[in-house]
């Protein structure tokens, strides 16, 4: 018997009730050192302890570790504490893979596992954790591609795994999610969206710093009426700026009621000119179209938030319009290389 085990064990013979031993196998997984984590077991729906959260009966529903410093894995039996609503690991020296046990948990709505470095594919079965409002595993070392089971989770609110290095094609079950609010996909090696993109509810799209490649057409964006912030930067995407961004201007909620506040599209081979319903959104404040291929002169500028302009590292001529001097006090950040 290893050194390891042979105190493990040690430790285990002095718990004196299931409930206690279980918690001193999770909290030494997470790399608590062995006393602390004795002491802690003991009554862990103390409010003394601010890393459990506990029911009426007892019974734990949350549990809450971050900033440990010793290295540590996600413990298998979390899958055991069947009343857990929410986990917090984040930002602990959590390595080795997300196990698949932990789409066991059936009332499981908030999983944070940020900020660590945990490997391997991110599980399948996640897909079946149905109450899930919230899946955080950005900040880690994840491979393989995003499951299409994700999908399935109907009320998930959140999906963070940016800061992987997450390949393949973004699913179409998960761009079709009607309450996800906020999908955060930047810094992986993601190759390709899908054709539609359909999230009534969405608010924060963030695809940047990918690999995507193809052509943003004209139907792609659907029933994005609350969208406030989309980043397709730093990618290989193409096609006419007018297809995409005209059909998304057309969705009068957008237009009318101004949701969008920031749009950055930079760092692409977008190509044409840029349509001038763009410039009209009422709410827009943050918009980057630099380093494209864009051409054509500059539209009328009715924005009247706008405040960062990138145009710079296009095709465009012409000279400034007009509207552009009713608005320059505004601006925070000019980028363009067209004549004044």
């Amino acid at each position: 018997m290893s050194l390891r085990c042979a105190l493990l064990a040690e430790i285990l013979a002095g718990a004196t009730s299931t409930q206690e031993v279980l918690l001193q196998k999770i909290l030494m997984k997470l790399g608590m050192p062995t006393e602390d984590a004795q002491v802690m077991v003991r009554n862990p729906c103390d409010l003394v302890w601010q890393n459990f959260q506990c029911d009426g009966q007892g019974q734990i529903t949350g549990l809450a570790f971050m900033g440990m410093a010793s290295p540590g894995q996600v413990p298998a039996e979390l899958a055991q504490l069947q009343h857990l609503r929410y986990i917090h690991l984040r930002g602990n020296s959590l390595s080795r893979e997300i196990l698949r046990e932990l789409g066991e948990l059936q009332n499981l709505q908030e999983l944070w596992l940020s900020h660590n470095h945990l490997t391997g594919e991110l599980p399948a079965g996640l897909g079946r954790l149905g109450e899930l409002l919230v899946l955080d595993v950005s900040r880690n070392r994840l491979s393989g591609e995003i499951p299409r089971e994700l999908g399935l989770i109907q009320g998930l609110r959140v999906l963070d795994v940016s800061g992987n290095q997450l390949t393949g094609a973004v699913p179409q079950e998960v761009c079709r999610l009607q309450r996800l609010r906020i999908l955060l996909l930047q810094k992986n090696f993601l190759q390709q969206l899908p054709p539609v993109i359909d999230m009534p509810a969405l608010e924060v799209f963030d695809a940047s710093s990918n690999s995507l490649k193809g052509e943003l057409g004209l139907g792609m964006l659907r029933s994005v009426d609350h969208l406030e912030r989309l980043d397709l930067s730093h990618n290989l995407l193409m096609g006419s700026i007018s297809a995409f961004v005209s059909a998304f201007c057309a969705l009068q909620s957008v237009f009318a009621g101004g949701m969008l506040k920031e749009l950055r599209l930079n760092h692409n081979r977008l190509s044409g000119e840029i349509p001038s319903c763009l410039l009209q959104l009422r709410d827009l404040e943050f918009l980057t179209l630099n380093d494209n291929k864009l051409y054509g002169a500059l539209p009328d500028i009715t924005a009247s938030q706008l405040t960062v302009l990138a145009l710079h590292r296009n095709g465009l001529t012409g000279v400034l319009p007009e509207s552009f001097w009713a608005l320059a006090n505004n601006f925070l950040a000019l980028m363009f290389d067209v004549p004044y």
